[in-house]
């Protein structure tokens, strides 16, 4: 019987790293986050001929991409994992022996989408067409994973940068953003909650795990206060019901608005408030964003939204998962 093998093949400006399972000289980890933050690679390299501290030192705004594959895995979740095309954004080094820890980020090459503060009227359009003018004018494609398209009837992009211009305002509709190879995704996150889950994971498949709870209950309802923009009377939406009510004041558009904002910020406010962190041998089958089933634990078993993986390939292959309960 041949031995499990787990592989990180890394390319920088030309040329080609293998991290392999079982080489305690170097080290790689890949971050991958459903939403909110960038996802990230980290690549540590011992460098005992000196090259990478001189001839072929890293240079901010490079681009990188990576990879994980298995062979001869034989436990759940082998394969292949395209991690992505990341921005290197940080290097530092130690020694002696020398060694090299360089860092990557999903955020396009163009500084402009994070870095320049933009002012902008937006008037009677949809937040897929803001989303599409943003990715335009940072040369990023949009993949928009949501059933409906929500209608603006004005907002204002005042001095902010463009992503966090873009992801607050899909977080007032509970919306989430994320960064995946020079693509912006938007994806409704009540509408992934519902989707089945694509894995069961058993006690016994976990290396180690951590359960948290800050309340019993969810809320089941809420009310939402808003100022009419013609009339100016105080207007109020409720949805749902129960002794857990959520109750809010925002701006809206009209009770439409006020109903879409009001959901969303429930469903919001109900994700993360039970969790899990778990950590399995490596996976290359289970992405941030996707649903899985937990057994054997009793009260913490059901199912689960994959908020954020973290993949390390160094002397082993590992997965820990970051996990909020949804059923």
């Amino acid at each position: 019987m041949k031995a499990r093998t787990a592989t990180a093949a890394i390319a920088y400006s030309g040329r080609e790293i293998s991290v392999k399972m079982g080489d305690r000289t170097t080290s790689f980890s890949y971050t991958d986050q459903s939403s909110g933050n960038s996802d990230s690679v980290s690549l540590t390299i011992a460098d005992r001929e000196e090259k990478w501290i001189s001839s072929w030192f890293p240079e901010k705004g490079d681009k990188i991409t990576a990879s994980i594959s298995t062979a001869d895995w034989g436990l759940p979740g082998g394969g292949f994992m395209d991690c992505g095309e990341f921005i290197l954004d940080d290097v530092s080094a130690d020694g002696p022996p020398t060694v090299l820890t360089i860092g990557g980020v999903s955020a396009p090459a163009d500084d402009g989408f994070s870095e320049t503060k933009r002012s902008q009227t937006w008037e009677g359009v949809t937040i897929r067409q803001i989303a599409t003018s943003i990715a335009e004018r940072n040369g990023l494609s949009l993949e928009y994973d949501c059933s409906t398209d929500i209608t603006i009837a004005a907002t204002e992009q005042n001095e902010t940068v463009d992503s966090d211009f873009l992801t607050k305002l899909c977080d007032e509709y509970g919306l989430c953003v994320k960064i995946y190879t020079s693509k912006i995704v938007i994806f409704d996150l009540a509408e992934y909650e519902k989707k089945d889950h694509v894995a069961v994971i058993k006690k016994g498949d976990i290396i180690s795990w951590s359960f948290n709870t800050t309340l019993e209950g969810t809320y089941t309802g809420g009310d939402l206060t808003y100022t009419h923009p013609t009339s100016g009377q105080d207007i109020k939406v409720t949805t749902g019901g129960g002794s857990r009510s959520l109750s809010l004041n925002s701006s809206a558009d009209s009770g439409a608005d006020a109903y879409l904002k009001l959901n969303g910020a429930i469903t919001k406010a109900n994700h993360g408030m039970t969790t899990m962190s778990i950590t399995t041998t490596g996976r290359t089958d289970l992405v941030a964003s996707q649903n899985v089933q937990i057994t054997g634990f009793g009260k913490p078993d059901g199912k689960y939204f994959i908020d954020k993986v973290t993949h390390k390939v160094s002397g082993g292959y590992t997965c820990q998962y970051e996990l909020s309960k949804i059923e």
